[in-house]
């Protein structure tokens, strides 16, 4: 795996603030845990613990994709007969990796 640097800094910082995702009323995640990670020029994204995610509104894809900075991800959709798009992913992180 690569380690961030100037060229490809990445920053993982607690975020303050709740979080709450939600999509047509139904809650999906809502936590005060949620950790901001900004990586290069990249929007900044939210990653919520599994724990405070609505997990029974989800359905895993079968789409995985892998960065060289942060591992593979794995994807999840919204449960739902309307369309939407995978928008949630969960990383898996080596437990040597911290």
């Amino acid at each position: 795996m690569k380690l961030p640097g100037p060229d490809h800094p990445i920053t993982i910082t607690r975020n303050p603030k709740r979080v709450r995702v939600l999509a047509d009323g139904v809650v999906i995640a809502d936590t005060t845990s949620a950790l901001t990670l900004k990586e290069a020029s990249y929007p900044a994204v939210q990653y919520v613990p599994r724990d405070d995610a609505n997990m029974a509104a989800l359905q895993k894809t079968d789409r995985v994709t892998h960065c060289p900075y942060k591992g593979y991800a794995s994807y999840f959709r919204r449960r739902s007969p309307t369309r939407c798009r995978s928008r949630s992913w969960r990383r898996r992180v080596a437990a040597n990796s911290a």
